[in-house]
């Protein structure tokens, strides 16, 4: 009997080294026919060439499973259990197998004959690509199970086990190119009085009808092959190196971060190596690379490295619907998150506009201000509702904004008038000074303390209101003192009371972006510029003359010292009309009142001052020509009513222009200084 036995596991070790050979025979026909060496003859050629068109990739299923099965039966010396039901479960796996390679690569038939005609010719017609995912990897995993006999829930514990020990093993070791994701304390979500930023709905009713827009009506993003970037990047790095050899700088590249437009190189250098000397060689790195421009980042903030930002040979758009399905947006509990895009290393990044408290954007034009705009309004549409939030918008353009006219998310229809969009922000003044009255009067601090308190009383609780300028230049331009005054005081007061400024402007020049306004407003967001010169009045420092357009930009974090480069989501006007439409059918907006009939008063009161400065210039005229100034005067002249002359003579009076009156006497003229006043007025008719 023992030599029975003895003489059936000789067999079956025999049968294992029979197995483990035709695996690698296999192996080997497809590695060297995939290479065009032909190193295992005719007959290793035509079984690699069926192979490879048959199952595609997933060839090379076929020999690691057979040399599986060749190794277990070495290693034990026992015959195989369940022949057939292994063979099954191959055959099973391998279809899968094919299948899911399919459904990755179908332009280039990765999966075989046998994947396409499995995937694209009975599974996604019937089931669809989601439901094709699920049963592929259904049979996958219990065709695996039948083969190995191994639990996989008791495989996936031992494979975590043994990476434990790897990581233990090897604390220090990073990879070249990093593809690990954000910290959390990336994305905050915490107010300054450590309490989570959610606000309850004002009324119940609004937060049992509203449904917030589908995800859906957003464009899905397009998909990339990251992985053939990879030769581009180390050839970029091995560039890098030798150029600074060349002009005598020992650096070594130590990580890649890629990202969707560009891509971040940190360097080590060499001791005794001044990082200034990599600084002054942008442009004869931008030379080699023959790249548009380069920015180098000496040193990297927390870091013992330089950082080489250089664009990638093909860009990727970031798609607004990949960040608003991230997790970062979906958790961070601020109504007011904002989906900026996507960093250098690819990754998500969400700003709070809660604790900024308000924002300054600039940007020449075409480099993506607008749409980032866009970006921002749509972030709060999907993340609160109408009784949570409301806009203001002012656009004096009268071209991007006015689309969002009808939401019930606006205080007022898109203000485009400048005159209008003054007595708005000013009309918001008074309700920034309401709200804290009421503040004092319930004893407390901020908005939050506020809601809080009155969480279960309806009708109580008070909304965010998010005013956006999109050209800030033709505002200064009409009446830069009101606006000016209105913009500081809103800035400094307004961060309690819940409500925040968004400024844009595609003029960064002094006179728009004054230095008042630019120290109440820490968070910037920078975009392509002209000039060094725009840059500094942007973020006090240069960077944003090298960037790239089209989204490319600097987000300059309020007590950061120096801003970080992301990429802006892109967002269409049909994604833009997707959303409005599916928000305005669900109800009527209903306008502040107050403000609405604010906007037309000052109307009819801007109409009104335009006739009197008219008047007034005629009354000048016509003093200067009769050398006397009186009410019948200006009545019989001018053809006015009686209250109208009354008001130009004591208005003449008031300007110093004529003296009082004096009983039956004339009045008194002065018309040297009307002579002065008037040629004022023709100097700047004709400038």
């Amino acid at each position: 009997m023992k030599i029975m036995s003895k003489t059936k596991e000789e067999k079956n070790e025999i049968a294992g080294i029979a197995l483990l050979t035709l695996s690698l025979l296999i192996l080997l026909s497809l590695v060297s026919y995939q290479l065009g060496r032909y190193v295992m003859g005719t007959l290793g050629r035509y079984l690699a060439h069926s192979l490879i068109n048959a199952f595609g990739g997933g060839a090379y299923f076929l020999p690691c499973s057979i040399g599986y099965w060749g190794w277990k039966t070495f290693q034990k010396g026992k015959k195989i259990k369940g022949v057939w039901a292994k063979v099954s479960g191959l055959g099973f796996s391998l279809v899968a197998f094919c299948s899911f390679l399919n459904l990755l690569g179908r332009q280039r038939r990765l999966g075989g004959t046998v994947g396409d005609f499995v995937s694209d010719s009975l599974l996604v017609p019937a089931f669809g690509d989601t439901g094709t995912y699920l049963i592929i990897l259904t049979v996958f995993l219990i065709s695996i199970q039948l083969v190995t006999e191994t639990s996989i829930i008791q495989f996936l514990l031992t494979l975590r086990k043994k990476v434990q020990v790897v990581r233990a093993r090897f604390p220090g070791r990073k990879p070249l190119i990093l593809t690990q994701e954000v910290k959390p304390d990336s994305y905050r979500k915490v107010s300054p009085q450590g309490k989570v930023e959610s606000v309850s709905p004002v009324s119940p009713l609004g937060a049992r009808t509203f449904e917030f827009p589908p995800i859906e009506l957003l464009d899905d993003p397009p998909r990339t092959d990251l992985s053939q970037r990879e030769e581009e990047l180390k050839n970029n790095a091995e560039v890098l190196e030798k150029t600074l050899k060349n002009f005598g700088i020992s650096a070594k590249v130590s990580q890649i971060h890629p990202g969707p437009v560009i891509t971040r190189y940190e360097l080590e250098l060499a001791p005794g190596i001044k990082v200034s000397s990599v600084k002054n060689l942008s442009n004869d790195l931008a030379l080699t690379l023959r790249t548009q421009s380069i920015r180098i980042l000496a040193p990297i903030p927390g870091k013992a490295a330089v950082g080489i930002e250089i664009p990638n040979q093909s860009m990727a758009l970031v798609y607004l619907k990949e960040l608003l399905q991230s997790p970062q947006f979906k958790e961070n509990a601020s109504l007011l998150s904002l989906a900026l895009g996507k960093t250098v290393a690819g990754k998500t990044y969400i700003a709070d506009l809660n604790q900024m408290p308000h924002l300054l954007i600039a940007g020449a034009t075409g480099s993506g201000k607008t749409v980032s705009i866009n970006t921002i309004i749509l972030s709060i549409l999907y993340k609160a509702r109408p009784d949570e939030v409301k806009f203001l918008l002012i656009d004096p353009k009268m071209v991007e904004l006015p689309i969002y006219n009808g939401i019930p998310y606006l205080k007022s229809p898109v203000v485009t008038n400048v005159r209008h969009a003054v007595a708005a922000l000013k009309w918001i003044v008074g309700e920034m000074e309401n709200r804290y009255r009421k503040f004092a009067a319930t004893g407390t601090r901020d908005i939050f303390e506020y809601n809080q308190k009155f969480k279960e009383e309806e009708g109580k609780k008070i909304h965010f209101i998010v005013i956006i300028i999109d050209e800030l230049a033709d505002l200064m331009a009409t009446a830069p003192n009101q606006v000016e005054q209105v913009i500081i005081r809103l800035a400094q007061m307004s961060r309690a009371v819940g409500i925040h400024l968004v400024l844009a402007t595609q003029r960064p020049s002094v006179n728009v972006i004054t230095g008042i306004i630019k120290a109440n407003l820490p968070a910037r967001l920078a975009f392509e510029v002209i000039s060094k010169v725009d840059s500094r009045t942007i973020l006090d420092m240069n960077g944003a003359e090298n960037l790239l357009g089209r989204g490319d930009m600097l987000y300059l974090s309020p007590g950061e010292a120096k801003p970080i480069r992301l990429q802006g989501a892109f967002i269409s006007g049909e994604e833009i009309n997707r959303v409005v439409t599916f928000i305005k059918q669900q109800g009527e907006a209903t306008y502040s009142q107050d403000l609405f009939h604010l906007t037309n008063i000052s109307e009819e009161k801007e109409e009104e001052n335009q006739e009197i400065r008219k008047l007034f210039k005629q009354a000048l005229r016509l003093t200067l020509e009769r050398r006397q100034a009186s009410t019948s005067l200006f009545k019989g002249a001018l053809h006015i009513s009686d209250g109208k002359a009354t008001n130009l003579i004591s208005l003449m009076e008031t300007k110093g222009f004529v003296g009082p009156q004096q009983g039956s006497k004339p009045r008194q003229i002065f018309l040297d200084k009307i002579e002065q006043f008037w040629q004022k007025i023709e100097k700047d008719e004709d400038n």
